[in-house]
């Protein structure tokens, strides 16, 4: 099955964004922390289903003109396939030089791997905070039955392939024009990416944020957070610097291709899609 992809330029980066999943989403479960009716009555007014609100799984490729970057892969190929749809555009897997993995949940680190437990992009590096890194590879947590395991245990046996992003300061460089951006809560080392490039930029936010009623309401915080405090903390810290600067943003799940902007409306804030 093909999927739908997102092309355009950031500076002079030349940028893809892949559609590697998704689907409705019931929000009163995403929102658990809410009462029922005010997430209803919330979606309602901003033209959302609540019970069915777009979510997907917005994979980014920046092409650097010296090397090809993945921020994240997506889940395993199946029906829809990342390599492959990568392949259709262009870009071989074999040409990957890094990937910048954000943080370690099974929907962002499910594609290292083919379904021969070997490495879906052969030449590629792999970035990532030591907090997360520390944290993923724990002995107790690799005793579970998280299914991204098999992908921790095959990184741990290539320590060469590993870059860990050290933060003395909220940002911190990866490869010239890609920096890592500290946006912990949803995970204890969840990372932002900044995308710079000839006077132009893209933050992309990742899980930070899940849906755009969050611009509205930072501290809805999604169940799957791991501090929900922090990550409300971080939301509403990068939204209001994203308006401040009008910055674009870019986020893994909000509805395809997850490109906008956070604006001003009143008091409060509201997400604008489109970046152009």
């Amino acid at each position: 099955m093909t999927t739908a992809t997102h092309i355009f330029q950031v500076g002079q980066f030349e940028c893809l964004i892949v559609k590697a999943g998704g689907g409705p989403r019931d929000a009163v479960q995403l929102f658990p922390d809410v009462a029922a009716e005010t997430v209803e009555q919330t979606a309602a007014a901003n033209g959302y289903d609540a019970h069915a609100v777009e979510f997907s799984l917005n994979v980014l490729v920046v092409k650097t003109g010296t090397q090809t970057v993945l921020v994240d892969t997506g889940l395993p190929a199946g029906d829809i396939s990342v390599p492959q749809t990568l392949r259709d555009n262009g870009i071989a897997p074999e040409s990957v030089g890094l990937i910048i993995i954000t943080h370690g949940h099974f929907d962002h680190v499910g594609g290292i791997l083919d379904a021969n437990g070997d490495f879906t992009y052969p030449n590629a590096r792999y970035a990532i905070s030591r907090v997360e890194w520390d944290f993923q590879t724990d002995e107790q947590r690799l005793s579970g039955q998280n299914p991204a395991i098999p992908t921790w245990r095959k990184l741990m046996e290539n320590p060469d392939r590993i870059s860990m992003i050290e933060f003395g300061e909220a940002e911190t460089e990866i490869i010239p024009g890609l920096c890592a951006v500290s946006t912990p809560g949803h995970t204890i080392g969840h990372i932002g990416v900044k995308v710079e490039s000839n006077g132009k930029r893209l933050l992309h936010l990742v899980d930070a944020a899940h849906h755009p009623i969050q611009v509205m309401h930072p501290d809805w915080s999604p169940t799957f957070d791991y501090d929900k405090q922090q990550s409300a903390t971080t939301r509403r810290v990068m939204f209001e610097q994203a308006a401040q600067e009008q910055t674009p943003l870019l986020t893994y799940h909000f509805a395809f291709p997850g490109l906008g902007h956070v604006v001003e409306d009143g008091e409060g804030l509201r997400w604008q899609v489109g970046i152009e």
